[in-house]
C-alpha cells in the first residue's frame, strides 16, 4: 500500500482495531477539523490537500461499520467544505442553535457557585459577553480556567492559535466590510448579513464562529454584532 492512502485509512484502520479489541463501535472525536484545510490554502498545497483530507474524512466517517458517531469541532460550516460534502446524516449545532448553547462557554452562576468571585466587575468585563441563542452571556472557557489558575487579567484565548487566516479575510474582504471594523472597535454594534453566499457574509460568519464578534440573530438573514469583551477587542485592534 502507498504511504499516501496508508495514512488516508488510519482512522478507519484505529477505529477497526478499537473494535477488535474492545467490541463496541468507536465514536470519533475531531478537534478544529477545518485547520487542516485553513493550513494548506495559507501556505499554497491545498490543490494536494483537498483529496487527501476528502479521503481520510470519507474513510473514517462514511460507510464505517466499526463507527458509532463522529463529532466534529471548528469554525467553518461543515456545508460549506468539500471534502466533508460526501458524509451523510451531518447535524450542524452552532452558538445560534438553542439546544446547545448554554454548553459552549462558562455560565457567571457556574463560577460564582463555586465561590469564585475575586475582581468579578473586571473579569467580565475581560472574559465575558458571548450571546448565543439563550438569554445567557457565556465566558470563554479557556481564558477564565486561565485566569483562575494564574489570576492575572489577560489575553489567554488569542495566545491558543494562529490568526492567519482571521487577518487574510479581513484583508481580502471588500473595503465597505474593512471599514465597518472600525465601529465595532469604538464599541459600536452594527447590523450584518449573515448568508454565506458572497464574500461579506463569510467574513462576519467567519469571526463570529471564531468567536471575534457576538450577537443576536435578527431575522434568518441578519445578526446584530458587537466585540464581546476586551480580551477580543486587542487582539483585533492589532489586525
Amino acid at each position: 500500500m502507498r504511504p499516501t492512502a496508508l495514512y488516508q485509512e488510519a482512522i478507519l484502520t484505529l477505529t477497526r482495531l478499537l473494535h477488535r479489541y474492545h467490541g463496541k463501535r468507536v465514536i470519533v472525536l475531531v478537534d478544529e477539523y477545518d485547520l487542516p484545510i485553513n493550513e494548506a490554502y495559507h501556505y499554497g498545497y491545498y490543490d494536494a490537500a483537498l483529496p487527501f483530507l476528502t479521503s481520510t474524512f470519507t474513510n473514517a466517517l462514511k460507510d464505517n461499520t466499526y463507527l458509532e458517531k463522529g463529532l466534529l469541532t471548528g469554525v467553518l460550516r461543515v456545508a460549506k467544505l468539500g471534502y466533508l460534502s460526501s458524509l451523510n446524516n451531518l447535524r450542524v449545532y452552532s452558538l445560534l442553535d438553542r439546544r446547545n448553547a448554554d454548553i459552549y462557554g462558562v455560565q457567571q452562576q457556574e463560577w460564582k457557585d463555586a465561590g469564585l468571585i475575586d475582581k468579578i466587575d473586571d473579569v467580565k468585563r475581560y472574559y465575558n459577553g458571548y450571546s448565543t441563542a439563550i438569554p445567557s452571556n457565556l465566558y470563554n472557557p479557556w481564558s477564565i480556567l486561565n485566569y483562575l489558575y494564574e489570576k492575572e487579567l489577560k489575553p489567554f484565548w488569542i495566545e491558543t492559535g494562529k490568526t492567519d487566516f482571521i487577518t487574510n479575510a479581513i484583508w481580502s474582504s471588500p473595503v465597505s466590510a474593512q471599514q465597518n471594523i472600525l465601529p465595532l472597535l469604538n464599541g459600536e454594534t452594527l447590523l450584518v448579513p449573515f448568508d454565506l453566499t458572497s464574500s461579506v457574509d463569510v467574513l462576519w460568519s467567519l469571526l463570529y464562529f471564531s468567536g471575534y464578534l457576538t450577537g443576536e440573530k435578527v431575522n434568518a438573514r441578519n445578526l446584530n454584532v458587537h466585540i464581546p469583551n476586551t480580551e477580543v477587542n486587542q487582539e483585533l485592534s492589532v489586525i
